[in-house]
């Protein structure tokens, strides 16, 4: 537990400094964890299986993870049941308690990290040949 000086409070000379703990709410937990995962961007590919038996099911879903971050949105599956999102720092569980709010039944199937392609002369192959045209 973090223990931090009150400064409102101003301790006389025969008193001892009060402490208090900091506030523990799920909104500070939040926060800081967003935070801390900010720091470095994260590119992910998250797969959501959500109850869409109608269009307009579908096409709230997708309004629904059109968020902050995300790239790319697609439905697949047999009976075009999932959603896929494509982002830099998506919080899958609000994305999914959203889902559930608005359209139904949500489970994450997968969240897999995508790997950013290598660029520069290494990443080139052996026999490919790169023409270069000056600009005019």
């Amino acid at each position: 537990m973090k223990v931090t000086y009150c400064p409102t409070e101003q301790p006389s000379s025969a008193e001892q400094p009060t402490f208090h703990s900091a506030p523990r709410n799920r909104f500070t937990y939040l926060h800081a964890a967003h935070h801390h995962l900010s720091i470095s961007s994260l590119q992910q590919k998250i797969v959501i299986k959500v109850c869409m038996p109608c269009d307009k099911c579908r096409s709230k879903a997708m309004g629904l993870a059109a968020i902050e971050g995300v790239s790319k949105i697609g439905i697949t599956g047999d009976g075009r049941d999932q959603l896929e999102v494509e982002g830099d720092d998506i919080d899958t569980v609000c994305l999914v308690n959203c889902l559930r709010k608005k359209v139904g039944r949500a489970d994450i199937v997968k969240v897999k990290e995508l790997k950013p392609e290598p660029r520069g002369e290494a990443a080139r192959g052996e026999g490919e040949t790169v023409l270069l045209w000056p600009h005019q």
